[in-house]
């Protein structure tokens, strides 16, 4: 009620747009997830179910996230903001070790 008294309806447009197109950028997970939450608050005719906030949250990741995250069914959308975190830490952790291993080859090698 209170964004179509005091929202232009093109400001509105622009964020139901950047609400079917946002995506998770780098590792940023809490960013991502507090931009979607206040696209919901101000968008919610684009998100009317629980199921349909699940599956456009989930959307927005990459292929090697999403598939674990919808393979998991979840009741609810914290379950799923869950879920994304964890694996998000583990891939950043997984990172790190990589390039650790990486540099140490290097090292032993010279």
């Amino acid at each position: 009620m209170m964004t179509t008294e005091y929202c232009p309806s093109t400001k509105i447009q622009r964020m139901e747009q950047e609400l079917w197109t946002l995506t998770l950028k780098g590792d940023d997970i809490e960013a991502y997830s507090n931009r979607f939450h206040e696209l919901v608050l101000m968008c919610p005719e684009l998100v009317s179910t629980e199921s349909k906030k699940i599956e456009k949250y989930i959307r927005g990741f990459p292929e090697r996230i999403k598939g674990n995250i919808t393979s998991s069914k979840h009741a609810t959308l914290h379950e799923a903001i869950n879920m994304a975190r964890e694996l998000v830490e583990q891939s950043v952790q997984g990172r790190a070790a990589r390039i650790g291993e990486s540099n140490k080859r290097k090292w032993e090698d010279n």
